[in-house]
């Protein structure tokens, strides 16, 4: 079951030490983001996650979505934003995932917003890749 965003952004909040949004601190990475990550090699079950991201007043939102078999699968992105460093939950209500929720962490390096897969042990190496201002 997915919480609430308002537990995900307390959760995420705690995860970075932030105790709430700081729009001031978040003022360079505001606006709209996109770009791939890349895959792994690791079994065919790391695939590339396209994000399409938000970011405005310390939070973000958007969405993600990867390839599968048949459909590709649809995820909602949410976030907590301190200084130049994002925490990402990406999550989706697909029934074919085994691992309905990933978390990302970002920094803003040379004008792209530089992203990390948290904690996966399926995917070695780790996925990353660089979000573009679109």
């Amino acid at each position: 079951m997915i919480a609430p965003a308002a537990a995900r952004f307390a959760c995420l909040c705690l995860l970075i030490g932030a105790s709430g949004p700081s729009p001031a601190a978040a003022q360079g990475l505001d606006g709209s983001w996109s770009g791939t990550t890349s895959g792994t090699p690791s079994g065919g079950n790391c695939r590339p996650f396209t994000f399409t991201v938000t970011i405005r007043g310390g939070e973000a939102s958007g969405s993600a979505t990867t390839p599968h078999s048949g459909a590709p699968v649809s995820w909602t992105v949410g976030g907590a934003v301190q200084g130049q460093r994002v925490i990402l939950l990406v999550e989706s209500t697909d029934r074919r995932l085994r691992n309905p929720s990933t978390r990302w962490r970002g920094e803003l390096r040379g004008g792209g917003l530089h992203l990390e897969q948290v904690g996966s042990q399926a995917c070695n190496p780790t996925r990353a890749g660089v979000l573009r201002r679109s």
